[in-house]
């Protein structure tokens, strides 16, 4: 299901650095930031579920979900998933990929 959502196979990354590896490059991203994510709860709690499986601290986050506010701002959508709502106003997107998901949540 994953590679069918992300395009990422298993072959891509089998010579990756595990997650625990890389935290502390990307560590400063997270703590005492506010985060923006649509479904941020999901989101969020992937995260913590890969922390804590990692025996990593939680760092100090904040967060924003564009999902629940488009839920408000837009009542008429009959969905509020990122595409529908882009599609709805007009914005680019290449759904699932991280680096225009993040674009158009923003």
């Amino acid at each position: 299901m994953n590679v069918a959502i992300s395009g990422i196979t298993p072959e891509m990354v089998q010579n990756a650095p595990t997650f625990d590896e890389l935290w502390e490059e990307i560590l400063h991203i997270f703590d005492n930031k506010i985060i923006a994510a649509h479904n941020a709860k999901f989101d969020i709690g992937v995260l913590i579920s890969t922390l804590n499986h990692y025996n990593i601290a939680l760092p100090n986050i904040e967060y924003f979900c564009s999902y629940e506010m488009s839920k408000q701002a837009f009542r008429h959508l009959s969905s509020h998933k990122l595409n529908d709502v882009c599609h709805h106003l007009g914005i680019a997107l290449e759904h699932h990929q991280a680096d225009s998901d993040c674009v158009a949540c923003a």
